[in-house]
Formats: structure tokens, sequence, C-alpha cells
């Protein structure tokens, strides 16, 4: 079994051009650097794409993870912040 550290119901901290402006929560916060995304929807949808993408941008978060358990099969997509510097 592995051990793998969250914490559910996480607050992400919101930022505008460096202010605080507010908080959101997110499902879960795996190892203390990656925000999960849980829905259960037909279909993942553009707005619960740009929610999440949005979630990483405002919080200077790099990457993110949205699942989404009520399709047909089990989808996921991996979120990456394009407006973190990358080397």
């Amino acid at each position: 079994m592995q051990n793998v550290s969250f914490i559910s119901e996480y607050e992400i901290k919101i930022y505008y051009k460096g202010e605080l402006v507010g908080l959101r929560n997110v499902d879960f916060l795996v190892e203390g650097i990656i925000p999960v995304e849980i829905k259960a929807a037909t279909e993942l949808s553009d707005l619960n794409i740009a929610q999440a993408k949005n979630y990483l941008e405002a919080g200077g978060i790099e990457i993110g993870l949205l699942i989404n358990f009520g399709a047909s099969g089990l989808q996921f997509k991996r979120m990456i912040n394009n407006r973190m510097s990358h080397p």
C-alpha cells in the first residue's frame, strides 16, 4: 500500500497582480502540490477544464488533475499552467 498524503477540501489562495483576492476550494491537494478536482458528469465540459485551468493560473500552481467518474468510462485530464515559467 502506498502512503500518499492528501488534504480534502483544500483552500487555494487566488491572487491578482500579486494581491490576494479570494479563496477557492479544490477537492484534494495531493502531496502538498497537486490539486485534484473531482467531477461526476456525463462528460467533461469546456467549462470544467476552464475552471481547473483558472485555479492553477490564479493560484500560481504548476500542475493539477481533473477526474470525472460520471462518464461511461473514467475520464481524466492533466492540467498544466502554461503561465508558469519552465526551464
